[in-house]
């Protein structure tokens, strides 16, 4: 199994950077439409499957770069770095749940 040992270091990064982003923009728009109609809940629903989504598909990421940083020695530190750079997302995520739930 030949990966690209460069796609595999930048993949945890451009995904923490868009969950980051993505869960932003929907905290954001929860935030501005409880301005509008205080009691509809359609972005906290929105939220959730979005975290559900978002927990999968960075937990496949951060077990494809582990894994990977074992055939890629030379870059092992650096991917190992990257990988939980992704955990970053966690305390923030537990913040965005905080505010949502005041």
């Amino acid at each position: 199994m030949d990966t690209d040992p460069f796609i595999t270091i930048k993949t945890p990064i451009h995904v923490a950077r868009w969950s980051f982003i993505i869960g932003t923009v929907i905290l954001l728009a929860h935030l501005g439409l409880m301005l509008v109609v205080p009691f509809n809940n359609i972005m906290v629903i929105t939220g959730f499957f979005y975290v559900v989504a978002a927990v999968v598909i960075n937990l496949i990421v951060f077990a494809t770069t582990i894994i990977s940083s074992f055939w890629h020695l030379k870059y092992q530190n650096q991917m190992v770095i990257n990988a939980l750079i992704q955990l970053a997302n966690i305390p923030i995520a537990i913040l965005y749940f905080y505010i949502v739930t005041l």
